[in-house]
């Protein structure tokens, strides 16, 4: 049994089948994949604006600072890309 099996069986032992923990893990992680999705759909065109918003989110979901940045810009290229394929063909 791995490190982190045995400190959620011990949890479970615990404090009983479905923990306060866990419950408050899965909104919480409900909320963040909410956010995200909200990012997207509520901005029609792929603006600096939507960056912006995108990286407050992850950084609100304690992604972390250096790592939200990273995917912004890794999707920034990823668009940037695919917008010079399209206009290509």
């Amino acid at each position: 049994m791995g490190f982190f099996s045995k400190i959620k069986s011990k949890v479970k032992e615990t404090f009983g089948g479905n923990t306060k923990l866990e419950d408050s893990l899965s909104k919480t992680r409900k909320g963040f994949v909410e956010k995200v999705f909200e990012v997207f759909t509520k901005n029609r065109a792929i603006t600096d604006d939507l960056y912006d918003e995108l990286e407050e989110v992850l950084i609100q979901g304690d992604v972390g600072v250096e790592t939200s940045i990273q995917l912004v810009e890794t999707i920034r290229a990823r668009v940037k890309k695919e917008k010079s394929k399209m206009s290509y063909n």
